[in-house]
């Protein structure tokens, strides 16, 4: 610190009355002038967090014991350009790669001694001898979590095939008519979201849950149920996830109520009464707003060591820590670049155990084979007649069916080899139908 010369300072409410302070040349909050305060530096842009403040300061810098000058060395900004094309964008990626990576390979070595695959692995049927499919998951109307067996569902349609009304049925269950429900849907969606229309009556509040009707999009399309079920998938492994970040944020906001409640809290500073330490939820409030990345290094500089202490704290000296810096640079590290991570890790983990082998069986081939049951089989009795076993299977993408292209001989081999047994009314069975294509595949 150095003292040059004097300046006039104004109190609030005395514009009359000024002081003469002396002029003292200081470091900027974060700067470059020994090795730890450039690593901070630094791992401050790399968040994304007040670099233009940074970059503003570097670009103004002159020469020493000289004031800033605005704009002065341009090219530093340079400097941070590159900086946040290798770090950011280029290391941090390549840091959540290894986190997905890993994760993958953690959940691979649990088969390794084991004789069945992920894809046996995920079933357990207990139907005979067998240990496929496990309680074969959830599906629309019938969530199975335990170790029950999927049922078909009823669908409404007309019986006589003949009748007008079934003509009628099938060109709106078609798939043109289905784009074209999809195409109405999007543009009434549009209008009635705008602010005035002149085709529509304003019905207030009501107009924010229109959007809503976009969600009947999710059930179209193979693939975006394929995402659905990703999702749904992943639910049931984030809870862990989220239990490790719970268990961080206690630790934490103890250690942070310990060290940082005396401070004082004023709205002029990072630490007010909305974001401090003085409470356990506030603590947790106050690290989930850093966990977002929102200023957390300005409320790092508030916690520093020199920091005014509150009235009734005992300590005269001065409160904070030093230990704000590894406080806050480790807990944004662990968190923001690991724990939640590790959402995106178990997401890709699930999206790729669905994807990336035709053969794995997922939730989304048994909601397939339903609906298509669910064509020959209305009334949901569990039986449909042998002969339309062909077209059913060949209605359904493989690995459970057979797909449209697959060819006539071929697919009736297919049929021979499942030796599904036939009814005295000449009918298969749903369940029987279900075990026999997972067996095969």
């Amino acid at each position: 610190m150095t003292r040059i010369g004097y300046y006039f300072k104004y109190s609030p409410g005395k514009p009359d009355l000024p002081t003469v302070a002396q002029r003292e040349w200081l470091h900027q909050d974060f700067h470059y002038d020994n090795v730890f305060h450039a690593c901070l530096t630094l791992f401050t842009v790399s968040t994304g967090e007040g670099w233009p403040l940074v970059l503003k300061n570097s670009m103004d810098a002159t020469e020493v014991n000289q004031g800033p000058s605005p704009g002065a060395h341009p090219q530093m900004a340079i400097f941070y350009v590159v900086f946040f094309i290798v770090f950011p964008f280029f290391f941090v990626n390549i840091f959540v790669a290894l986190i997905i990576i890993t994760f993958q390979e953690q959940g691979e070595n649990e088969l390794i001694d084991q004789e069945l695959d992920k894809n046996q692995i995920s079933f357990d049927c207990h139907y005979h001898d067998c240990s496929l499919i496990q309680g074969y998951m959830s599906f629309r109307n019938n969530a199975l979590t335990s170790l029950s067996t999927p049922k078909p569902v009823s669908k409404f349609m007309p019986c006589n095939k003949l009748s007008v009304k079934y003509k009628v049925w099938k060109i709106v269950v078609s798939q043109p008519f289905d784009y074209f429900i999809m195409a109405m849907i999007v543009i009434n969606t549009v209008i009635l979201m705008m602010k005035t229309n002149l085709t529509f009556i304003s019905l207030g509040f009501l107009r924010l849950f229109r959007a809503a009707r976009l969600i009947k999009l999710l059930r179209k399309g193979y693939t975006i149920r394929i995402l659905l079920w990703t999702f749904i998938q992943s639910f049931k492994a984030l809870p862990y996830v989220c239990l490790l970040l719970v268990m961080l944020f206690f630790i934490y906001a103890i250690i942070g109520m310990q060290v940082f409640g005396n401070i004082e809290i004023s709205n002029d500073s990072a630490l007010n009464r909305h974001n401090n330490f003085r409470t356990f939820f506030q603590a947790l409030i106050l690290l989930f707003r850093c966990a977002t990345g929102e200023a957390w290094q300005e409320i790092m500089l508030a916690c520093i060591k020199g920091s005014p202490c509150a009235a009734e704290a005992e300590v005269q000296d001065g409160c904070g820590s030093s230990i704000a810096y590894l406080y806050f640079v480790s807990f944004i590290f662990l968190c923001s670049f690991l724990m939640l991570n590790l959402f995106v890790a178990v997401i890709m983990d699930n999206f790729d155990y669905l994807t990336r082998d035709s053969s794995i069986l997922g939730p989304h081939h048994l909601d397939e084979f339903i609906r298509a049951w669910a064509e020959y089989d209305p009334a949901a009795t569990g039986q449909i007649h042998y002969t339309d076993m062909y077209e059913m299977l060949r209605s359904i993408e493989p690995p459970v069916g057979f797909g449209k292209n697959c060819p006539y001989r071929l697919a009736y081999r297919k049929l021979i080899r499942m030796n599904m047994p036939v009814a005295e009314n000449n009918t298969v069975n749903f369940k029987t139908t279900l075990f026999a294509l997972i067996k095969r595949v």
